[in-house]
């Protein structure tokens, strides 16, 4: 019933941290009956629903605005429909509607998410679940928020260290197209009016401009069968596997994804041992949550190794992605019972290093830009200008 959830909302803390007994929390339970029997109506609805993105900046903004309420003593029934009255977000509305839906019938609030899994995946339900089981919503709550919000700032700091070279180069390889296609075949017909050698920069051009028209087809289904290619291997487990170790080692930006990657790694595992959920679930979860698959295989070995009761430090060692600082702190918190401290100071220490990287890189791609703008400048001058400069000698030695 609706009241039973307002009672795990403002229970008192019996244990959010890893070690505590809280820490050993299952998630093997299904949602309620009510869940699967659901009428065509609510089937339709949820298809309906799906189509919608809803953006996770809403989501994070509704757990902050769930927990000042539940803070409040409101119940958590009517703070669900009070928060659903007020969404501006149409899809997002429904999925609220639903939610309260299935609280009114008498699931936990883990089952009404779950019920959502495009918008709560499985680590917020596990969350969720765990603050529900431990009597500490509001608290997991807060904390959720909280890593969705550190998560999205990485991501949108390593978009941008990503984003800004790769906006410059397509400018630049556009407007080098634009000339080659457009421009330069203008002047083709004037150059050769006039008896003179073209300079070796212009032939080279003229004769890149006739390969662009020519062959525009073949060049269109060399990229565009490159691109496939490469989407259709990424989609294979070798595949992707392969492309997210080549993502941690690649030149320049190799470093930046590795500390966004343990960052993300850190603070994904500090929040769910902090919120009780044991050891094991938490690499599982934490597995989906990382982004990379070399290095959700890491942690895999190591939740075997934790199985056989080998401990951590031994596969984190054997790793090829794991930078071995992580490697150090983590066995250390493991040694002294504290690895849920040891990983919120260690997801502190990387999200620093991901902005002082971004930052770094930065500073040092622009003049590398400028001049990678400024060659390609100088070789639509050279090939354009160059021709005048004879043809002007021409008129001169005429006259």
């Amino acid at each position: 019933m609706p009241e039973q959830h307002d009672k795990s909302a403002n229970a008192p803390n019996t244990g959010a941290s890893g070690s505590t007994g809280a820490s050993q929390v299952k998630f093997d339970a299904e949602p309620a009956s009510s869940i699967e029997e659901r009428s065509i109506f609510d089937k339709l609805l949820s298809i309906s629903i799906g189509k919608s993105r809803i953006p996770d900046e809403i989501i994070t903004s509704f757990l902050r605005q769930l927990v000042m309420l539940l803070e409040a003593g409101v119940t958590l029934l009517r703070a669900i429909n009070t928060l659903s009255s007020r969404v501006s977000h149409k899809a997002f509305d429904e999925v609220l509607k639903d939610v309260a839906q299935r609280l009114e019938s008498g699931n936990t609030l883990w089952q009404s998410f779950s019920g959502h899994p495009k918008y709560f995946n499985h680590l917020f339900v596990s969350i969720i679940k765990a603050g529900e089981a431990s009597g500490t919503l509001t608290e997991i709550i807060t904390r959720l928020a909280d890593y969705r919000e550190k998560k999205a700032l990485l991501r949108s700091q390593v978009r941008s260290a990503l984003a800004y070279p790769l906006v410059i180069l397509a400018a630049s390889v556009a407007v080098l197209i634009l000339f080659l296609v457009i421009v330069l075949p203008e002047f083709e017909s004037l150059f050769s009016s006039f008896s003179i050698e073209l300079p070796a920069i212009t032939r080279f051009a003229l004769g890149a401009a006739r390969g662009l028209i020519t062959f525009w087809w073949l060049w269109i289904l060399m990229v565009g069968g490159t691109v496939a290619a490469i989407v259709s291997y990424g989609r294979t487990p070798g595949g992707r596997l392969n492309i997210d170790r080549w993502k941690l080692k690649m030149p320049i930006f190799g470093n930046i994804m590795t500390l966004k990657v343990v960052a993300d790694f850190a603070h994904t595992f500090a929040t769910l041992l902090n919120a009780g959920i044991s050891i094991l679930e938490t690499l599982d979860l934490t597995k989906e949550a990382v982004g990379n698959t070399a290095f959700a295989q890491d942690l895999e070995h190591v939740r075997e190794s934790i199985e056989r009761g080998e401990g951590l430090e031994k596969p984190l060692r054997q790793s090829k992605v794991v930078p071995p600082i992580v490697t150090d702190m983590l066995a250390t918190g493991e040694e002294s019972g504290a690895l849920d401290r040891v990983s919120l100071q260690m997801a502190i220490i990387f999200e620093r290093e991901v902005e002082t990287s971004v930052n770094t890189l930065k500073s040092l791609i622009e003049p590398i830009m400028i001049l990678g703008l400024g060659l390609v400048v100088m070789f639509l001058v050279l090939s354009f200008f160059l021709p005048y400069v004879s043809i002007i000698n021409q008129v001169s030695s005429m006259g």
